[in-house]
């Protein structure tokens, strides 16, 4: 690609370009230029970077580094806390700034609604059991089931447990956590259970609670009087 045309789809100036291919080429980044029509700048095949002190248990928490109470709600606190100290050391002091920025003005609690209280060995069980693809037994109201599930969602302060469906073309279950009075973590997967992605499931929930079959007892939705029930409540 040329460097006009780099300029052009990053939204900079040609000289900027130019100029972080440089910078990148004198960090050991293996861009070559070619000139003359038909040249332009590539980056090697192959070339990947390496973030030095972030290896694959911190991997896991990469992504909610900067979410420490979510990180450790669901038993990734160390792994995220370790990430996010490998990712800072990494960045010059402006960027690393920047990023922490976020933490000054951002903060996500996924502790449950009143009503809604899901004991923290459930969580944590139910997050590996998504992260591994590992199989969970757990009894509710409804009996006892062995699922694997596929994620978690937390929405309205009320986690629940996403499971994919028999069917592939139909949505997904979705079982609260906070229902569950039992569990037990299996080593392996449950029998005939099937991996979708989890975003893939989530698209095709019923919206906009998403419980599969309606809200489950005590999770009632609010929705507006009309007409004549508008007038009974006047």
């Amino acid at each position: 690609m040329t460097a006009t045309a780099l300029a052009a789809r990053l939204e900079v100036s040609r000289r900027t370009v130019l100029r972080d291919v440089q910078t990148l080429g004198e960090a050991g980044v293996p861009i070559v230029t070619f000139h003359g029509p038909g040249g332009g700048i590539e980056l090697l095949p192959g070339w990947r970077t390496a973030l030095g002190g972030i290896g694959a248990d911190h991997g896991a928490g990469l992504l909610l580094a900067g979410h420490p109470l979510l990180a450790r709600a669901l038993g990734l606190g160390a792994a995220a806390d370790a990430a996010r100290t490998a990712l800072l050391a990494a960045l010059p002091p402006p960027d690393r700034a920047r990023v922490t920025a976020l933490e000054e003005w951002l903060l996500v609690d996924p502790a449950p609604a009143p009503g809604f209280a899901v004991d923290a060995p459930l969580l944590q069980d139910a997050a590996r059991a998504a992260r591994e693809h590992l199989a969970l037994e757990l009894t509710t109201p409804e009996g006892t089931r062995t699922v694997q599930p596929a994620g978690l969602l937390l929405r309205g302060g009320r986690w629940l447990l996403v499971v994919p469906p028999d069917d592939e073309t139909e949505a997904a279950q979705v079982l609260p956590l906070d229902t569950v009075t039992w569990h037990r973590l299996l080593p392996g997967r449950a029998p005939g259970g099937t991996r979708t992605r989890t975003r893939a499931l989530l698209r095709r929930l019923p919206l906009p609670l998403g419980y599969g079959g309606g809200p489950p007892a005590g999770c009632q939705p609010t929705v507006p009087a009309t007409g004549s029930e508008a007038e009974d409540q006047a």
